[in-house]
């Protein structure tokens, strides 16, 4: 029987829970947008994914959520095209707030060419 150690869960360092979903949004840094998709949500923060890399870590960042409004926040970390963001202040997030239809996804997904 292989021997096996139990690791101790971590608390949670975020200041309220986070819901996985798909939704798109856009991503405003500087005088820059970036299509995205949230990936999850909470009052306090996101998990974004751009449909590009950042070259740079920006300080701060604008999400633009439709039925939610503009949501200042700090870049808290970047890994590839995702981004973690810390709101500014709370965010008026519904409870059961509704993922994207996929006509949404596919209206800022870059056209591929179609094949011969």
């Amino acid at each position: 029987m292989p021997f096996r150690i139990e690791q101790p869960k971590t608390p949670s360092r975020r200041a309220s829970p986070r819901k996985s979903l798909v939704r798109v949004g856009m991503l405003e840094i500087g005088k820059q947008t970036f299509n995205c998709v949230i990936v999850d949500l909470s009052r306090t923060g996101a998990k974004v994914r751009t449909l590009r890399e950042l070259r740079a870590r920006p300080d701060q960042a604008i999400l633009h959520l439709k039925g939610i409004g503009q949501l200042v926040a700090d870049v808290a970390w970047m890994r590839g095209n995702d981004v973690g963001l810390n709101f500014h202040s709370e965010a008026d997030v519904p409870d059961g707030h509704d993922n994207s239809t996929i006509n949404e996804l596919l209206e800022i997904l870059p056209s591929r060419p179609r094949r011969q």
